[in-house]
């Protein structure tokens, strides 16, 4: 059945995504949350926001509004992916570290295909 073939791999696709995000939130491990904020630390705020978001839009079975979601989702966190690569190269540049040798490691590595 094509219909259910699709949906498995929508589901999939979302998934990864959730991944990703999961692991590109650990990066904030040691990051302490917003003024006020219930959580213990960025990485936790991160990974329930992911949370809900993905709860919120469980049930939503229209292929585009979907399609629409996970490109937003992408979309997203390769933003904050690539945010956070500039923040490393420049700390790595300022404390004089080549980008090939020791320090923080790139975020961009978290993607899995």
């Amino acid at each position: 059945c094509v219909e259910m073939s699709q949906l498995t791999s929508v589901r999939g696709e979302a998934l990864r995504l959730y991944r990703q995000i999961l692991r590109t939130a650990t990066i904030f491990r040691k990051d302490a949350p917003p003024k006020g904020s219930p959580f213990k630390n960025m990485e936790e705020a991160l990974k329930m926001s992911a949370r809900t978001e993905f709860e919120q839009n469980r049930f939503v079975s229209d292929p585009e509004t979907v399609a629409r979601l996970l490109v937003m989702g992408n979309d997203s966190l390769m933003e904050i992916q690539t945010k956070i690569a500039q923040k490393v190269a420049d700390m790595r540049e300022k404390k004089g570290i080549p980008s090939d040798q020791g320090g923080p490691r790139d975020p961009t590595t978290f993607r899995r295909n």
